[in-house]
Parts: C-alpha cells; structure tokens; sequence
C-alpha cells in the first residue's frame, strides 16, 4: 500500500521546498506539482451538466506552514515510578 502511495505521489509532486523560520518557529512547506492541479477544476456552463463545462486552469505551486508544538514530558508523581506490583 505505501509503495503505491509512493508511486503515485511522485507522478504528481515535481519538487518540495522546506523552511524553518526561527522567528517564528514555523516550518514552511513550498509543494511544487508537475500538472497544474492546485485551484484548478470544472465550472459547469448551467446547472443543466449535461450542457457542457469549461475547464479552469490550476497553478502549480502551493505553500503551508506548520507551527512548531513541543513535546511534553509526562511527570510521574514520584521519581522512582513503577506501574509493576509484587
């Protein structure tokens, strides 16, 4: 299943650009595919579909950002700490 996940994205993805902004402590992701997919689609030319639609062109980049969230160790209440019985 991954293998085909794999295979599928690398016929649509071109490049993929990664930035970490110190300052704001974000990564940035800049996704570049090799169709223009991104935004693109169909606008049907009435409600009627079956009267034709007109194709809408896509770009082929987009970006993301990701905030950083730190992990948080979990505190047990004592140091010695065992969920063991005797």
């Amino acid at each position: 299943m991954l293998k085909c996940n794999k295979q599928f994205l690398d016929g649509l993805i071109d490049k993929i650009w990664v930035r970490y902004d110190e300052k704001e402590n974000t990564h940035y992701l800049k996704i570049s595919v090799i169709m223009p997919l991104v935004d693109g689609g169909i606008k049907y030319k009435t409600d009627n579909k079956s009267e034709g639609y007109e194709l809408i062109e896509g770009i082929k980049d987009t970006a993301i950002g990701f905030e950083h969230t730190p992990r948080v160790k979990e505190n047990t209440p004592y140091s010695n700490y065992s969920t063991l019985t005797e």
